[in-house]
């Protein structure tokens, strides 16, 4: 019986060794609630996924907090099927800089630049994707204090404004940092959202001369209108939200399986008089890699050449040392 009772004894006490005050104490979570009202001092990302975005946040949080928060889970309707047509699976790259804002407000700039709404209750926390967000009017929107509003900074004077070979993600970056400095406030948040490719499937060669820059010099310009100019210039489109300005890669533009049209005349004013059969002829001649002449009408002028865009140029400009024939 007293062995019994001593095993029973040493059982317990082992057992409240390992699980009681003896193991490593875990820190205490965030609620829902109270990690939506957490103010982040600084979160910038630059081209990373939804989901590492998302992380990123999470992480920012605990060593901020040093507690434990939520999982933020993202959840796609459906997933994109890879056909001749569309060869790979789309994902959004972004890049964002917010200063002194909510999580809850930096998950809104998230969702409202890649296609997601957030979801929370007192358990769970999440984006969920939808098909289409309804275009907002700017003008609808508030500011924070000490921040403009979208109407505020798309109205505002920019005394001057220069960039010289950037990417669209550091001319917005310039254009915010020259409008906050001459405005005296923050201006609103601006996402550059561009989109990745499966590197398991064939894409075209790019270059990175090839890659869209942007390069402006302009006096007493409103900011909307330069906002504009980058968007065209790095072939993006602007879309405005509640709370953000979204910049989107435009993916029809860059899609290397896309059947391009050009104007025969225009072909051969600068590559000489044609040669039959044209097509033929215009196979020959074009320095594009992966270009296939897939049409060409003589009676309306029209060629139809598949060719990736970085490349586009060279069909209508060929190197200064061809000479034409």
């Amino acid at each position: 019986m007293k062995t019994a009772t001593l095993v029973l004894f040493m059982t317990g006490w082992l057992f409240s060794l390992v699980h009681g005050q003896n193991a490593s104490p875990q820190p205490p979570v965030l609620g829902v609630g109270e990690f939506l009202a957490l103010e982040v001092p600084k979160y910038k990302v630059e081209r990373l996924t939804l989901e590492a975005t998302v992380a990123k946040l999470e992480e920012m949080a605990k060593l901020q907090t040093g507690q434990g928060v939520p999982s933020i889970k993202v959840v796609r309707y459906g997933q994109t099927v890879s056909t001749e047509a569309n060869p790979w699976e789309e994902r959004e790259l972004l890049t964002l800089e917010v200063e002194r804002d909510s999580v809850a407000n930096i998950l809104n700039y998230i969702g409202e630049l890649t296609g997601f709404v957030r979801y929370a209750d007192k358990w769970q926390l999440g984006l969920f994707q939808v098909p289409q967000l309804p275009e907002r009017s700017s003008t609808a929107s508030t500011a924070p204090s000490g921040s403009m509003s979208i109407a505020q900074f798309m109205a505002f004077k920019v005394p001057e404004f220069q960039c010289v070979n950037a990417s669209s993600a550091e001319a917005v970056s310039k254009l915010r940092e020259v409008v906050s400095k001459a405005s005296g406030k923050r201006s609103p948040v601006i996402g550059v959202v561009d989109y990745d490719t499966d590197a398991k499937r064939e894409r075209p060669p790019v270059r990175p001369e090839d890659i869209p820059r942007v390069t402006l010099d302009l006096k007493d310009t409103a900011a909307g209108e330069l906002l504009r100019y980058i968007a065209e210039l790095s072939c993006r489109s602007t879309r405005f939200t509640d709370s953000c300005i979204g910049l989107r890669d435009i993916l029809g533009l860059y899609h290397p399986k896309a059947v391009r049209e050009f104007r025969l005349k225009e072909i051969t004013a600068v590559w000489g008089k044609p040669q039959k059969p044209i097509a033929g002829w215009l196979q020959d001649i074009l320095p594009v890699p992966l270009a296939d002449v897939v049409g060409v009408n003589e009676s309306t002028g029209q060629v139809f050449i598949t060719c990736p865009p970085e490349y586009m140029r060279s069909v209508l400009q060929p190197p200064k040392s061809e000479k034409r024939k």
